[in-house]
């Protein structure tokens, strides 16, 4: 019975010893997009957690592929982890994934406040703001407006989307 016959999940763990031991960005980028999947256990992801804090930041293969497999490994009970990354700069720009797919996959009020606060984060403001544009509340817009005259003008252009998509679900509620 090999993967061919439906066997995968027999391969998380050799996939998960293999991540661990792989230098090659790109393998390990590889590696990780394997490990992408429902049958991935919690030890799979204290494994994705522990590479993705070890890559490093800003453009690695890796660090890219392992935050899209936290954002999709994620459940409710893996918020707090989500959270100390999003929150630590050191990651980079490669948080920004774990805003918009990890984070932002939850309907979870408590979360506004977050993307709220990396919204002064320029690494990762405009993954802030389409967090923010799913979920964010009539009072988000009081921090998005400020952005409107943003220097970037990607900064400015996703803060106006952002706006008016809130904008929008509230009239749709209201109506």
């Amino acid at each position: 019975m090999g993967l061919a016959s439906g066997n995968y999940e027999s391969a998380i763990p050799i996939l998960t010893r293999h991540l661990r031991s792989i230098d090659d960005p790109y393998v390990k980028a590889d590696i990780a997009g394997l490990l992408a999947t429902p049958s991935a256990r919690i030890s799979d992801w204290d494994a994705v957690v522990a590479e993705y804090r070890r890559a490093p930041a800003d453009g690695s293969p890796a660090k890219t592929a392992l935050g899209h497999t936290l954002a999709i490994l994620a459940d409710r009970s893996r918020i707090s982890v989500l959270l100390e990354l999003v929150q630590d700069p050191a990651h980079g720009f490669d948080r920004a994934v774990l805003i918009t797919h990890g984070l932002g996959k939850f309907r979870d009020e408590s979360l506004v406040a977050v993307f709220e606060s990396l919204l002064a984060d320029e690494k990762v403001t405009i993954a802030a703001l389409e967090a923010l544009a799913k979920r964010g509340s009539l009072e988000s817009l009081h921090h998005i407006a400020p952005l409107f005259e943003h220097r970037d003008s990607n900064v400015a252009d996703e803060a106006r989307r952002a706006a008016t998509r809130i904008e929008r679900r509230h009239r749709v509620r209201e109506a």
